[in-house]
């Protein structure tokens, strides 16, 4: 059933995945907002991520609830994310996906209007797409970026961030699933990476459609975040996936130049925790503006590196 002024053109099952790992102080919150949602054909995915404390037992009792179509998955061994999000996209089965994480909320009227878009440009789109992105706000209710004018606009990744200039967690997107199940695989070798390197994968192929709908709420400074720790984990499998961005997006460097310089300082860093030498992780990136921006910044990163350690 499909609450909407538009339920005779809007018929698609959208699933909602999370990866789950000690969120208990957060499932209560995503629940609600989900149970509130407006659009009802929807399915909540969760995969706990080997959790050490009780987000298992939490998430079965929100299933026994049985007020939202939910499943509910273990994973033998923590993945650091990525590999639960995988599991989650593996199982789902509705037409859309959104990966939503454990501290967000859905805006409870966004994926009907979300989905009219999708009706008026997605289904009958020259251009291959991969789906179609809304806004954020933070927890404060204010929008994270700023909106796009031309919007609804078709658009690859590269020129979401480095044309429209559009970064810090500036969306929420809902991806064909059909689509998410061909890129989002978890490997050993990508162990470690954020959801960054799907996304890259992804938009070296396809675009999306960008809007200004407000689709989620973005909570920041979340106590024992990754993000908020200057502890680098898995270094090898970072490193790896900034130099895959950096070598296949390398042509919008001049469109972007200082965000390309510290991309390459991110990967020198990532390198370096690696345990290789500067010059085998500067060979392994592609063009010769890359490597020679690479050895100028070295000085840069020397700076970077002695500082982290000041702050340890």
């Amino acid at each position: 059933m499909i609450v909407s002024a538009v339920e005779d053109q809007i018929n698609y099952k959208v699933s909602i995945v999370t990866g789950c790992y000690k969120s208990i102080p957060f499932l209560e919150r995503i629940y609600d907002s989900l149970k509130a949602s407006s659009y009802k054909n929807i399915e909540w995915i969760t995969v706990d991520d080997c959790s050490p404390d009780k987000t298992l037992e939490h998430l079965h009792e929100l299933k026994n609830r049985q007020e939202l179509n939910m499943k509910v998955i273990q994973l033998p061994r923590n993945t650091r994310g990525v590999g639960a999000i995988a599991e989650g996209i593996r199982n789902a089965t509705g037409d859309f996906t959104i990966i939503m994480d454990h501290d967000d909320q859905l805006i409870d009227n966004a994926i009907a209007p979300m989905l009219e878009i999708w009706n008026k440009l997605g289904v009958n789109s020259a251009t291959p797409l991969y789906g179609i992105w809304g806004r954020c706000l933070d927890q404060y209710g204010n929008p994270i970026e700023r909106p796009i004018e031309e919007a609804p606009v078709i658009c690859k990744n590269a020129e979401l961030f480095h044309v429209y200039k559009l970064r810090n967690e500036w969306g929420s997107s809902l991806i064909k699933t059909e689509v998410l199940k061909k890129f989002y695989v978890f490997e050993e070798d990508i162990h470690g990476c954020t959801n960054g390197v799907f996304w890259n994968r992804m938009g070296q192929e396809y675009s999306s459609i960008l809007t200004n709908i407000v689709m989620r709420r973005y909570f920041t400074n979340v106590p024992g975040s990754v993000t908020q720790s200057r502890k680098v984990m898995f270094p090898e499998a970072l490193a790896n996936q900034e130099a895959e961005y950096l070598n296949t997006n390398r042509q919008y460097f001049v469109q972007d130049t200082l965000f390309f310089l510290k991309k390459i300082i991110i990967y020198l860093k990532y390198n370096y925790h690696s345990g290789y030498s500067l010059f085998t992780g500067i060979k392994k990136l592609h063009g010769y503006g890359l490597r020679l921006m690479s050895v100028l910044l070295i000085p840069l990163f020397f700076y970077v590196v002695f500082r982290d350690k000041l702050l340890k």
